[in-house]
């Protein structure tokens, strides 16, 4: 029973871990590509879904709180350059991840900590198809209002080849990440 207990316990760890690297992966690009001021935009971590808000005026905007959200991330996204970063915004948290994963892989193999290792990845992994799939059926269901739920079908209207490049190098660190394990 203990055990049962101690594995639960490490696996929402290592959720939040991996959801906090996901998250911190969009707030890195917002802040230091777009080019966000720290008092504009924060992660979310103990809300469901986790995100990361811009600050509008008095309020805190969720992702979810289109097409307000993306009015807003434009305004500071078009005072940082010329071309806007909307994709690499979007695309950071699939990139955040992996780095961060692919990071804590290393730190723990380096400590002895395999079993925790493989869990990062496994749950990385697992984390990363549901939300692909629960993107894919939504985002079928609201297609005829052009409102996309999440990452995946969000980053495929600005950039397919994006998209494509994103999944791309997540499978082929977690892939990579995999094997070597």
């Amino acid at each position: 029973m203990t055990e049962s207990v101690l594995n639960v316990a490490a696996s929402v760890f290592v959720y939040g871990l991996v959801v906090a690297f996901h998250e911190f992966g969009h707030y890195g690009v917002g802040r230091w590509v777009a080019g966000i001021p720290a008092s504009k935009i924060k992660v979310v971590l103990l809300d469901f879904p986790q995100h990361v808000a811009l600050r509008d005026e008095e309020d805190w905007i969720r992702p979810r709180e289109q097409p307000r959200y993306g009015e807003i991330y434009a305004g500071y996204d078009a005072e940082a350059a010329r071309t806007k970063h909307v994709d690499l915004y979007t695309a950071g948290g699939l990139v955040g991840q992996a780095v961060g994963v692919a990071a804590a892989v290393g730190i723990l193999l380096a400590v002895g900590g395999r079993a925790w290792a493989e869990l990062f990845v496994d749950l990385s992994v697992l984390l990363t198809a549901s939300y692909f799939l629960f993107d894919l059926g939504a985002s079928f269901r609201s297609a005829r209002n052009r409102r996309y739920i999440g990452d995946f079908s969000a980053l495929w209207t600005y950039s397919p080849l994006g998209t494509i490049a994103v999944v791309l190098f997540f499978v082929v660190v977690h892939g990579g990440l995999s094997l070597f394990l």
